[in-house]
């Protein structure tokens, strides 16, 4: 695992605050956590800083207020598309958190990846997915280009 320097939380105020804006927070269902890691390795290994919870969060954390303000915080919402995505509503919540922000933004915020053969959600059937079910290093590639696309705007 490739890590900054600054990653994590800064406890010190009682209160956990993201320490930088990551360019892509990795929504995920815990079941799909091994290709979560694995998207996460291989875009981390082409520049994009990730959020990834088990590479952030501590024992004692809470979940909720660490992942809202991660939310928010991060450039990007990469959502990680499977059947047990639109099964958890962890899951659900997230994305409903960050369409509304994106909506708020009025920009691409959430970028839809898929990872095993699942119906469109309904919140993203007209979007285009990071297809990393037919070819992972493709869809890679798509997220990247997408997250370093923005940086060199800014």
């Amino acid at each position: 695992m490739v890590q900054s320097v600054d990653r994590g939380f800064d406890q010190l105020s009682g209160r956990p605050s993201l320490r930088r804006r990551p360019d892509l927070f990795v929504s995920h269902s815990s079941h799909d956590k091994a290709f979560a890691l694995r998207i996460s390795e291989a875009l981390t290994s082409v520049g994009v800083d990730i959020f990834l919870d088990s590479w952030e969060l501590e024992v004692g954390d809470s979940l909720h207020l660490s992942f809202s303000e991660a939310l928010s915080k991060s450039k990007f919402i990469g959502v990680v598309i499977s059947p047990r995505f639109g099964q958890s509503t962890w899951c659900l919540d997230e994305l409903s958190q960050a369409l509304a922000r994106e909506k708020r933004l009025d920009g691409k915020i959430v970028i839809p990846i898929l990872f095993d053969k699942v119906e469109a959600l309904p919140f993203l059937a007209d979007r285009l997915y990071a297809d990393c079910n037919s070819n992972f290093f493709h869809g890679v590639t798509q997220i990247s280009q997408v997250v370093h696309d923005c940086l060199f705007r800014a």
